[in-house]
Protein backbone atom coordinates (compact mmCIF):
# COMPACT_ATOMS: atom_id res chain seq x y z
CA UNK A 1 0.00 0.00 0.00
CA UNK A 2 2.67 2.60 0.85
CA UNK A 3 4.66 1.68 -2.27
CA UNK A 4 1.60 2.18 -4.45
CA UNK A 5 0.95 5.62 -2.94
CA UNK A 6 4.64 6.52 -3.04
CA UNK A 7 4.97 6.05 -6.82
CA UNK A 8 1.49 7.05 -7.92
CA UNK A 9 1.46 10.21 -10.12
CA UNK A 10 -0.24 13.27 -8.68
CA UNK A 11 0.20 12.32 -5.02
CA UNK A 12 0.94 15.22 -2.65
CA UNK A 13 4.36 15.59 -1.04
CA UNK A 14 2.96 15.04 2.45
CA UNK A 15 1.33 11.74 1.42
CA UNK A 16 4.57 10.59 -0.22
CA UNK A 17 6.46 11.37 2.98
CA UNK A 18 3.88 9.49 5.05
CA UNK A 19 4.06 6.53 2.68
CA UNK A 20 7.86 6.45 2.80
CA UNK A 21 7.84 6.60 6.61
CA UNK A 22 5.26 3.82 6.81
CA UNK A 23 7.29 1.65 4.45
CA UNK A 24 10.52 2.10 6.44
CA UNK A 25 8.75 1.28 9.71
CA UNK A 26 7.18 -1.81 8.09
CA UNK A 27 10.58 -3.07 6.87
CA UNK A 28 12.17 -2.58 10.30
CA UNK A 29 9.24 -4.36 11.96
CA UNK A 30 9.50 -7.21 9.48
CA UNK A 31 13.20 -7.64 10.21
CA UNK A 32 12.52 -8.02 13.92
CA UNK A 33 9.69 -10.53 13.52
CA UNK A 34 12.34 -13.23 12.99
CA UNK A 35 9.88 -14.98 10.68
CA UNK A 36 11.76 -16.41 7.72
CA UNK A 37 8.49 -17.22 5.98
CA UNK A 38 7.50 -13.56 6.24
CA UNK A 39 10.90 -12.48 4.87
CA UNK A 40 10.44 -14.76 1.87
CA UNK A 41 6.88 -13.49 1.39
CA UNK A 42 8.20 -9.92 1.49
CA UNK A 43 10.56 -10.61 -1.43
CA UNK A 44 7.92 -12.48 -3.45
CA UNK A 45 5.36 -9.70 -2.96
CA UNK A 46 7.84 -7.08 -4.13
CA UNK A 47 8.78 -9.18 -7.15
CA UNK A 48 5.14 -9.33 -8.24
CA UNK A 49 4.72 -5.60 -7.60
CA UNK A 50 7.78 -4.76 -9.71
CA UNK A 51 6.72 -7.21 -12.43
CA UNK A 52 3.60 -5.18 -13.11
CA UNK A 53 4.74 -1.73 -11.99
CA UNK A 54 8.18 -1.53 -13.59
CA UNK A 55 9.59 -4.77 -14.94
CA UNK A 56 12.91 -3.20 -15.94
CA UNK A 57 13.70 -2.48 -12.29
CA UNK A 58 13.11 -6.06 -11.14
CA UNK A 59 16.67 -7.37 -11.52
CA UNK A 60 18.49 -4.16 -10.44
CA UNK A 61 16.25 -3.84 -7.36
CA UNK A 62 16.97 -7.35 -6.11
CA UNK A 63 20.66 -6.94 -6.92
CA UNK A 64 20.70 -3.78 -4.80
CA UNK A 65 18.92 -5.55 -1.94
CA UNK A 66 21.39 -8.45 -2.08
CA UNK A 67 24.38 -6.10 -2.15
CA UNK A 68 23.00 -4.05 0.75
CA UNK A 69 22.40 -7.18 2.82
CA UNK A 70 25.95 -8.41 2.11
CA UNK A 71 27.45 -5.06 3.10
CA UNK A 72 25.42 -4.88 6.30
CA UNK A 73 26.38 -8.42 7.26
CA UNK A 74 30.06 -7.92 6.53
CA UNK A 75 30.23 -4.69 8.50
CA UNK A 76 28.42 -6.11 11.52
CA UNK A 77 25.48 -3.70 11.30
CA UNK A 78 22.78 -6.39 11.25
CA UNK A 79 20.67 -6.21 14.45
CA UNK A 80 21.63 -8.79 17.06
CA UNK A 81 18.20 -10.45 17.10
CA UNK A 82 18.34 -10.96 13.33
CA UNK A 83 21.87 -12.38 13.59
CA UNK A 84 20.67 -14.86 16.20
CA UNK A 85 17.83 -15.94 13.95
CA UNK A 86 20.19 -16.54 11.02
CA UNK A 87 22.59 -18.51 13.23
CA UNK A 88 19.69 -20.57 14.56
CA UNK A 89 18.76 -21.45 10.97
CA UNK A 90 22.26 -22.68 10.19
CA UNK A 91 22.98 -24.30 13.56
CA UNK A 92 20.52 -26.58 15.42
CA UNK A 93 19.15 -24.87 18.51
CA UNK A 94 16.49 -25.91 21.02
CA UNK A 95 14.70 -29.20 20.57
CA UNK A 96 10.98 -29.09 19.89
CA UNK A 97 10.51 -32.85 19.61
CA UNK A 98 11.03 -35.63 22.07
CA UNK A 99 11.67 -38.98 20.53
CA UNK A 100 14.17 -41.37 19.09
CA UNK A 101 15.22 -42.76 15.75
CA UNK A 102 15.46 -40.53 12.69
CA UNK A 103 14.35 -37.39 14.54
CA UNK A 104 16.19 -37.94 17.81
CA UNK A 105 18.18 -34.70 17.55
CA UNK A 106 15.67 -32.64 15.59
CA UNK A 107 16.32 -29.01 16.46
CA UNK A 108 16.19 -26.83 13.36
CA UNK A 109 12.75 -25.43 12.55
CA UNK A 110 13.41 -26.25 8.89
CA UNK A 111 13.90 -29.92 9.80
CA UNK A 112 10.83 -29.78 11.99
CA UNK A 113 8.72 -28.50 9.11
CA UNK A 114 10.01 -31.20 6.79
CA UNK A 115 8.93 -33.82 9.30
CA UNK A 116 5.52 -32.20 9.72
CA UNK A 117 5.06 -32.13 5.94
CA UNK A 118 5.93 -35.83 5.75
CA UNK A 119 3.40 -36.54 8.49
CA UNK A 120 0.77 -34.51 6.63
CA UNK A 121 1.57 -36.44 3.46
CA UNK A 122 1.02 -39.76 5.22
CA UNK A 123 -2.28 -38.55 6.63
CA UNK A 124 -3.42 -37.36 3.21
CA UNK A 125 -2.52 -40.66 1.52
CA UNK A 126 -4.72 -42.51 4.02
CA UNK A 127 -7.74 -40.35 3.08
CA UNK A 128 -6.95 -38.42 -0.12
CA UNK A 129 -10.44 -37.40 -1.26
CA UNK A 130 -12.41 -36.47 1.86
CA UNK A 131 -9.66 -35.89 4.37
CA UNK A 132 -9.92 -36.71 8.08
CA UNK A 133 -12.16 -33.86 9.23
CA UNK A 134 -11.83 -30.50 10.97
CA UNK A 135 -8.76 -30.11 13.23
CA UNK A 136 -7.79 -33.72 12.61
CA UNK A 137 -4.08 -32.94 12.14
CA UNK A 138 -3.70 -32.09 15.82
CA UNK A 139 -5.52 -35.29 16.81
CA UNK A 140 -3.52 -37.54 14.48
CA UNK A 141 -0.10 -35.92 14.98
CA UNK A 142 1.00 -38.27 17.77
CA UNK A 143 -0.07 -41.40 15.89
CA UNK A 144 1.63 -40.52 12.61
CA UNK A 145 4.62 -38.89 14.29
CA UNK A 146 5.79 -42.16 15.77
CA UNK A 147 6.74 -43.31 12.25
CA UNK A 148 9.53 -40.73 12.30
CA UNK A 149 10.53 -41.15 15.92
CA UNK A 150 8.41 -38.22 17.07
CA UNK A 151 6.82 -39.41 20.29
CA UNK A 152 5.57 -36.07 21.56
CA UNK A 153 5.87 -32.49 20.49
CA UNK A 154 6.17 -29.91 23.24
CA UNK A 155 3.04 -27.80 23.48
CA UNK A 156 3.09 -24.32 22.02
CA UNK A 157 2.64 -21.14 24.03
CA UNK A 158 -1.06 -21.23 23.18
CA UNK A 159 -1.38 -24.76 24.51
CA UNK A 160 -2.92 -26.03 21.29
CA UNK A 161 -0.27 -28.64 20.53
CA UNK A 162 0.90 -29.72 17.10
CA UNK A 163 0.35 -27.57 14.03
CA UNK A 164 0.76 -28.48 10.38
CA UNK A 165 2.91 -25.34 9.87
CA UNK A 166 1.37 -25.01 6.39
CA UNK A 167 -2.11 -23.99 5.32
CA UNK A 168 -1.90 -26.26 2.28
CA UNK A 169 -0.82 -29.24 4.37
CA UNK A 170 -3.60 -28.68 6.87
CA UNK A 171 -6.26 -28.36 4.15
CA UNK A 172 -5.00 -31.54 2.47
CA UNK A 173 -5.18 -33.49 5.73
CA UNK A 174 -8.52 -32.15 6.94
CA UNK A 175 -10.43 -31.75 3.64
CA UNK A 176 -8.49 -33.82 1.10
CA UNK A 177 -8.65 -33.15 -2.63
CA UNK A 178 -12.04 -31.49 -2.24
CA UNK A 179 -10.59 -28.88 0.10
CA UNK A 180 -7.53 -28.33 -2.09
CA UNK A 181 -9.79 -27.87 -5.13
CA UNK A 182 -11.88 -25.27 -3.28
CA UNK A 183 -8.70 -23.50 -2.14
CA UNK A 184 -7.39 -23.48 -5.73
CA UNK A 185 -10.70 -22.07 -6.97
CA UNK A 186 -10.56 -19.26 -4.40
CA UNK A 187 -6.96 -18.48 -5.37
CA UNK A 188 -7.79 -18.44 -9.09
CA UNK A 189 -10.77 -16.14 -8.47
CA UNK A 190 -8.60 -13.68 -6.52
CA UNK A 191 -5.86 -13.79 -9.17
CA UNK A 192 -8.46 -13.10 -11.86
CA UNK A 193 -9.67 -10.03 -9.95
CA UNK A 194 -6.14 -8.62 -9.64
CA UNK A 195 -5.17 -9.33 -13.24
CA UNK A 196 -8.50 -7.94 -14.46
CA UNK A 197 -7.78 -4.62 -12.75
CA UNK A 198 -4.22 -4.51 -14.08
CA UNK A 199 -5.17 -5.30 -17.68
CA UNK A 200 -8.59 -3.76 -18.13
CA UNK A 201 -8.92 -0.80 -15.77
CA UNK A 202 -6.33 1.96 -16.19
CA UNK A 203 -7.91 4.01 -13.39
CA UNK A 204 -7.65 1.15 -10.88
CA UNK A 205 -4.45 -0.46 -12.14
CA UNK A 206 -2.56 0.38 -8.95
CA UNK A 207 -5.16 -1.42 -6.87
CA UNK A 208 -4.69 -4.55 -8.98
CA UNK A 209 -0.89 -4.40 -8.71
CA UNK A 210 -1.10 -3.90 -4.95
CA UNK A 211 -3.52 -6.77 -4.50
CA UNK A 212 -1.51 -9.22 -6.62
CA UNK A 213 1.58 -8.41 -4.54
CA UNK A 214 -0.33 -8.99 -1.30
CA UNK A 215 -1.81 -12.22 -2.67
CA UNK A 216 1.61 -13.53 -3.70
CA UNK A 217 3.12 -12.66 -0.32
CA UNK A 218 0.35 -14.28 1.72
CA UNK A 219 0.27 -17.32 -0.57
CA UNK A 220 4.00 -17.80 -0.07
CA UNK A 221 3.73 -17.36 3.68
CA UNK A 222 1.05 -20.05 3.79
CA UNK A 223 3.63 -22.65 2.78
CA UNK A 224 5.46 -22.22 6.10
CA UNK A 225 2.59 -21.33 8.41
CA UNK A 226 -1.21 -21.36 8.59
CA UNK A 227 -1.22 -17.65 7.73
CA UNK A 228 -4.85 -17.17 6.70
CA UNK A 229 -6.01 -18.83 9.92
CA UNK A 230 -4.31 -16.05 11.88
CA UNK A 231 -6.39 -12.91 12.46
CA UNK A 232 -3.25 -10.77 12.19
CA UNK A 233 -2.95 -11.87 8.54
CA UNK A 234 -6.49 -12.81 7.57
CA UNK A 235 -8.27 -9.58 8.54
CA UNK A 236 -6.07 -7.15 6.53
CA UNK A 237 -5.79 -9.63 3.63
CA UNK A 238 -9.54 -9.98 3.16
CA UNK A 239 -9.96 -6.22 3.61
CA UNK A 240 -7.59 -5.63 0.68
CA UNK A 241 -9.30 -8.43 -1.27
CA UNK A 242 -12.66 -6.74 -0.69
CA UNK A 243 -11.34 -3.40 -1.93
CA UNK A 244 -9.92 -4.98 -5.08
CA UNK A 245 -13.08 -6.99 -5.78
CA UNK A 246 -15.27 -3.91 -5.36
CA UNK A 247 -13.03 -1.91 -7.69
CA UNK A 248 -13.21 -4.68 -10.30
CA UNK A 249 -16.99 -4.91 -9.95
CA UNK A 250 -17.35 -1.14 -10.42
CA UNK A 251 -15.17 -1.37 -13.52
CA UNK A 252 -17.35 -4.13 -15.00
CA UNK A 253 -20.56 -2.21 -14.24
CA UNK A 254 -19.16 0.96 -15.79
CA UNK A 255 -18.22 -1.00 -18.92
CA UNK A 256 -21.79 -2.26 -19.34
CA UNK A 257 -23.50 1.09 -18.75
CA UNK A 258 -24.99 2.60 -21.96
CA UNK A 259 -23.43 5.81 -23.26
CA UNK A 260 -26.83 7.57 -23.39
CA UNK A 261 -29.17 6.32 -20.62
CA UNK A 262 -32.79 6.02 -21.75
CA UNK A 263 -35.28 8.62 -20.55
CA UNK A 264 -38.26 7.74 -18.45
CA UNK A 265 -41.72 8.03 -20.00
CA UNK A 266 -42.46 11.13 -17.96
CA UNK A 267 -39.30 12.76 -19.21
CA UNK A 268 -38.25 13.69 -15.67
CA UNK A 269 -34.93 11.82 -15.55
CA UNK A 270 -33.12 8.63 -16.36
CA UNK A 271 -34.64 5.26 -15.66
Amino acid sequence: VPLTALFRPGVSRSLRLLSLTTYVVAVVTLAFTQSRGAWLAYLVGHAVWLLYQNRLLLVPAFAAVGLSAALLASSGLVPETVQERIEETLTPGHSQFRGSGATAGLDSSAQIRVTLYRMAGDMWVDSPIWGHGLRSFRLLASEYGTRYGVLQRTRSATGRGASAESLYGRVAVESGLIGLAVLAWIAWTLISVGRGLVRESPTERDVGVMFLGVLAAVGTNCTTMEALLSHAVAIPFWAVAGLATRAYYDHLVAGRAPANPPRSRAGLGTT
